[in-house]
């Protein structure tokens, strides 16, 4: 399990991505073009659906991780899927966080463009406005 931790107003929070779980979004109007694409989902895997969590539906997929990779490929392409994200935990909870929204980065002053760039695709992230603090 991936885990990553962010400074959130001066603490310390980690996140830890679930495996096995995804968060979908439909397009809008394709509410049930999505539910049609999770019911076959549910044909090839074992799914288990969890409860909505704000406009996402969370799926938790019962196999192993290349399989896993396959079918949240498979679920990306799907003309019903508006958004799909990892499902993350900050806590042993096992409450589902997913996020969205603005991130804030900041870099060292002497990190590469290239660099940057990096953590920017690795993430796939959306840079939406560069700022100079300047330091």
């Amino acid at each position: 399990m991936d885990r990553y931790t962010l400074d959130i107003g001066g603490t310390k929070v980690e996140f830890r991505k679930s495996r096995n779980q995804i968060a979908l979004r439909p397009r809008a109007g394709a509410g049930r073009a999505l539910q049609m694409e999770l019911e076959a989902l549910a044909r090839r895997q074992a799914v288990q659906r969890r409860e909505p969590l704000g406009t996402y539906e969370i799926v938790e997929i019962d196999a192993d991780a290349a399989t896993i990779r396959k079918e949240r490929g498979t679920l990306r392409r799907a003309a019903s899927v508006g958004q799909q994200v990892a499902v993350y935990y900050t806590s042993d909870d096992n409450i589902p966080f997913v996020p969205e929204g603005t991130i804030y980065l900041e870099f060292a002053e002497d990190a590469a463009t290239e660099a940057r760039q990096a953590v920017i695709d690795r993430y796939a992230l959306q840079l939406v406005e560069a700022e100079l603090t300047g330091r």
